[in-house]
């Protein structure tokens, strides 16, 4: 894994083509890492507040770039870096590679840049007008961008990571492939249940893990999509493996049982409220998933704290 790939991850962002992007306290930055790792450029898309108007007043028209240098050198004792420059679009500073060589703490200077930024009353918007809403992420110039629909086409920009039904789609796709694989595995290890049920949080982890590089939406979208691949592959996998356990004990003992029509008796059976045994299989598998979940939850705001305290806004 890359070292913009673990920022990103650390960050909530996305990757593409070695560069990071994303919002952090609501300014949008592009993050690189030099090849020979000796400098991590941050760059920052903002725009003075009081410029947000459909007027073309300029984007560099009332940006402070000297205290913007200011702040730079004051963080070089921590943050060693060459200061801050800017184009017509954004403002960067160069970290030393060699000096903050993990990922957790460029994640943490970019919080910090982030809520620094906020503070002086900078915004980040569309990188070529003040439009703030319906932007999408476009690659141009070796950078990704916040565009909107106009300006894209203006600049010929490739739409990169855009977020809509086929992304969730292969987010939902990704979890529910990870998590069959466990599924699978629980359903085998059902003679000894209460170990199996150690795959719920196994699955949880790997269910999280899946949604994300097969292009899921971070937030409430990656959230709901876990919740329900915990609710339902536990389902699936418990009465899956435990008919079939059912199923080859009457075997052995000379029965003449066909698979399915023991499959809707049993079914029939759990939602009339029987087979208890069924329901506590399924009530234990159900809450090391929910624990799996959880831990999971802790975890990452836990790394969100301590990497990254700004606010995450998605447009």
């Amino acid at each position: 894994m890359s070292y913009v790939t673990r920022l990103a991850s650390q960050l909530g962002y996305a990757d593409h083509t070695g560069i990071a992007y994303g919002r952090t306290n609501g300014i949008y930055f592009n993050v690189i890492c030099a090849p020979d790792g000796s400098a991590v450029t941050v760059r920052a898309y903002i725009r003075p507040l009081e410029s947000l108007t459909f007027r073309d007043i300029g984007r560099g028209e009332g940006i402070n770039l000297p205290r913007i240098d200011a702040y730079a050198k004051a963080r070089s004792r921590e943050y060693p870096n060459s200061g801050a420059q800017a184009d017509e679009r954004s403002v960067w500073i160069a970290l030393d590679g060699k000096s903050v060589p993990k990922p957790s703490q460029s994640a943490q200077f970019i919080a910090e840049f982030a809520r620094f930024l906020s503070d002086q009353g900078y915004v980040s918007s569309c990188a070529e007008c003040p439009r703030t809403r319906q932007l999408i992420h476009a690659a141009w110039d070796s950078q990704v961008l916040e565009l909107c629909d106009a300006c894209r086409d203006k600049l010929g920009a490739t739409p990169v990571g855009q977020f809509g039904k086929n992304r969730l789609l292969r987010g939902i796709l990704g979890a529910l492939g990870g998590a069959l694989i466990v599924a699978v595995l629980w359903a085998l290890l059902q003679p000894v249940w209460l170990a199996a049920s150690l795959c719920g949080l196994a699955m949880a982890y790997i269910a999280a893990r899946r949604d994300r590089p097969s292009g899921g939406w971070r937030g409430r979208a990656e959230a709901v999509t876990v919740a329900a691949v915990l609710i339902v592959m536990p389902f699936l996998a418990v009465t899956g493996g435990y008919i079939f356990m059912q199923y080859r004990m009457l075997i052995k003992q000379g029965l003449n049982v066909a698979f399915f029509t023991l499959v809707g008796s049993y079914l029939t059976s759990l939602f009339g409220g029987g087979v208890g045994a069924l329901w506590l299989r399924l009530g234990v598998g159900w809450l090391f998933s929910a624990l799996g979940g959880v831990g999971l939850v802790m975890r990452r705001r836990r790394n969100t704290n301590v990497s990254n305290p700004g606010i995450h806004k998605r447009i």
